[in-house]
């Protein structure tokens, strides 16, 4: 059974139903084995050969269907992963201290744009059969 989210992408996208199809099985893979995982444009675009521009597109359609949401990663500039997350960037502080033990202050450089699954997608994963 597919994903209400992946079947619209398959009725939009009918010239490339072999790229969702691959999209979908690395997506649930990901997701079955972490829940709470941050998917990245870049990431799923080497794990399924799907060129980067194509990968995008889709993952902004599938927040529109709600199978995934959008995520703004402050990323500590010393290389301590992660100091913040949010789903928009003006919910961003102006500053933060870090696990590194420093004050960082906001840096749209620092930022990165990520994916995570969404409630209704962990929840029809969780319902169906591995």
């Amino acid at each position: 059974m597919s994903l209400a989210g992946f079947d619209t992408l398959r009725d939009r996208h009918c010239d490339q139903l072999h790229l969702i199809q691959r999209l979908e099985e690395v997506v649930e893979k990901i997701v079955r084995r972490n829940p709470a995982a941050r998917l990245s444009e870049l990431s799923l675009s080497n794990k399924t050969d799907i060129p980067l521009s194509d990968v995008e597109v889709l993952l902004v359609e599938l927040c529109v269907g709600g199978v995934l949401e959008a995520r703004f990663f402050w990323n500590c500039p010393n290389g301590h992963g992660v100091t913040d997350e949010a789903a928009s960037v003006a919910e961003l502080p102006d500053e933060i201290e870090c696990d590194c033990g420093r004050l960082h202050y906001f840096d749209p450089d620092a930022i990165e744009v990520g994916f995570i699954p969404s409630q209704k997608l962990q929840t029809f994963l969780s319902g169906s059969s591995a």
